[in-house]
């Protein structure tokens, strides 16, 4: 019997680490601390207590916030106060002319902003106001879950398989796209058709994204030379704009516009300096399942011309370029097709 209870002791002791009776006790007083707060928190969670309707909202966004607080109406509103406060921040700079940034660090200060406000805005309804009962479904904790999931599932999808806005930071494809232009790419545009010689695409290369148009399709033998260009032996018509012989300086130099003319009929605008040769010289045999892409700024555009940039695969286009909303150097609103 002595040898069983000495067993049982050091089971015991191998259990817990060898702790003594006090020891014991303590861990079990924690144990039962640490399941009262537990259980005070998923009460203030479940009875929407200020505080907790303050952090679900500054986590998960004011709509969140606002279901769980069963304010369906204010929700919605909060669906549309990004969209306004990103159009009033455009007319602002549109009515101001002030330079206008919509990237990805902008809107996150806006979003961030918003779930600060609606945080603030949660507590003081839930301190003012008796919790409205029974649930409305939703804001169930499903019903939460499923708005969040969906909420984010949308925007993937509408960035990812429809729409994205893009900035434009250099000036190689002016004078059709200019620095500080925000345009829109059309995310859909090649998922059942491919692109055309003349398009203007947005594709990334490395870490960096780039808008260039597309001059040559998989197959095709590009020749340049002496500023004139070639498409599977078919000269491209280039011709010079009436008035526009200084269309604009860079340092001691005069870029000119010119007018050029693929072979399938599609026409545009380009910068170039006839007095200096930039537009690398010889044959290029574009690649399977790549392009041959250039900028219309033709002296300032690092593209498929130079080896070091080379061709562009199919797989690393994001879009076609469709539309210009902001025009970066009148600092206005415009609905400007891309050319």
């Amino acid at each position: 019997m002595l040898s069983c209870v000495g067993h049982i002791k050091n089971r015991a002791g191998f259990l817990f680490g060898g702790a003594t009776k006090h020891e014991f006790q303590s861990y079990i007083g924690l144990i039962f601390r640490a399941s009262q707060w537990v259980a005070l928190i998923m009460q203030a969670f479940k009875t929407r207590k200020p505080w907790a309707t303050a952090f679900v909202t500054l986590v998960f966004g004011p709509v969140i916030g606002m279901c769980y607080l069963n304010r369906g109406w204010l929700a919605v509103a909060y669906i549309f106060a990004p969209f306004l406060l990103v159009g009033g921040k455009v007319l602002v700079a549109h009515v101001m002319s002030l330079p206008l940034s919509l990237a990805d660090d902008s809107m996150l200060i806006i979003i961030l902003s918003l779930n600060v406000v609606g945080a603030f805005h949660a507590y003081w309804l839930a301190n003012t106001n008796a919790y409205p009962v029974p649930f409305k479904f939703y804001s169930c904790w499903y019903s939460l879950i499923a708005i969040l999931a969906a909420s984010q599932i949308f925007v993937v999808a509408f960035r990812g398989l429809c729409y994205q806005p893009f900035s434009i930071p250099s000036g190689s494809m002016s004078p059709n796209v200019n620095v500080g232009d925000h345009l829109v790419v059309e995310k859909f545009a090649y998922v059942f058709d491919e692109p055309e010689r003349g398009d203007v695409i947005v594709f990334e290369k490395g870490e960096y994204s780039y808008n260039m148009r597309i001059l040559g399709l998989p197959g095709d033998r590009i020749r340049l030379e002496n500023g004139l260009m070639s498409i599977n032996g078919v000269q491209v018509s280039l011709q010079a704009v009436k008035g526009g012989s200084n269309a604009g300086a860079v340092g001691a130099r005069t870029i000119s516009p010119f007018t050029e003319t693929l072979p399938n009929g599609r026409s545009y605008q380009i910068l170039m300096d006839e007095s200096v040769n930039s537009d690398g010289k010889g044959d290029y045999l574009v690649p399977d399942n790549s392009y041959f892409l250039m900028g219309d700024n033709r002296n300032l555009s690092l593209d498929s011309r130079y080896e070091e940039f080379g061709f562009v695969d199919r797989q690393a286009i994001l879009g076609k370029a469709v539309v210009i909303l902001w025009n970066g150097q009148t600092r206005k609103i415009v609905w400007k097709p891309v050319e």
